[in-house]
């Protein structure tokens, strides 16, 4: 009789460790040469290095992806919906497209960032680009000492994000001046 009692149990365990649902793990990925095969990450993973021939690279919406250090990837497409960041911050980013750039998502915490496509880069207006300076966080509007360079023969930027180009202020009151200067003289010459 005890030995059907603890089989019973042993069956009711077994029934309930197989109804749970299974958790997704997260992966931890090593740059490399993919052969064109698609990288598609899920919430949670991590990448580190060179990664070279990726098919298409794609983070999900609501997923965020964290390196570990500098990350260096080649791909045909790729499409970010998700938040990719720099952890610990600081380190540099080099995403390149053999087609298009697509940007809906973050790129968190990086030292310097450079994002280059073959055909065009779109930047959503619900995307961010923060770059981290050492002594504190901010976009990329804000922050001098970080660097972001987008090279591509399209870019294309919805009128809500802020411009990335800093003008220094000497620059902007010499042209400020000289632009008056000339309107004066303009105008005198007119009477």
């Amino acid at each position: 009789m005890n030995v059907l009692k603890a089989a019973g149990v042993v069956v009711v365990v077994m029934i309930w460790v197989l109804s749970l649902p299974l958790s997704a793990s997260a992966y931890f990925y090593i740059g490399s040469d993919w052969g064109g095969q698609d990288l598609i990450l899920s919430d949670g993973d991590s990448l580190s290095g060179s990664f070279t021939n990726v098919g298409l690279f794609s983070i999900p919406f609501d997923a965020s992806i964290a390196s570990s250090g500098s990350l260096s990837l080649g791909a045909g497409r790729v499409m970010i919906d998700g938040t990719l960041k720099s952890d610990p911050k600081g380190y540099g980013l080099l995403l390149g497209s053999a087609s298009d750039f697509i940007l809906n998502g973050n790129l968190t915490d990086w030292g310097n960032v450079t994002l280059s496509a073959a055909s065009s880069i779109y930047l959503s207006s619900s995307s961010t680009i923060s770059i981290w300076n050492g002594n504190g966080n901010g976009n990329v509007s804000s922050v001098p000492s970080g660097s972001l360079v987008l090279k591509s023969e399209n870019i294309e930027m919805p009128v809500s994000v802020s411009s990335t180009i800093l003008t220094p202020v000497p620059a902007a009151a010499w042209l400020l001046g000289s632009g008056l200067l000339c309107l004066a003289g303009g105008r005198r010459r007119l009477k």
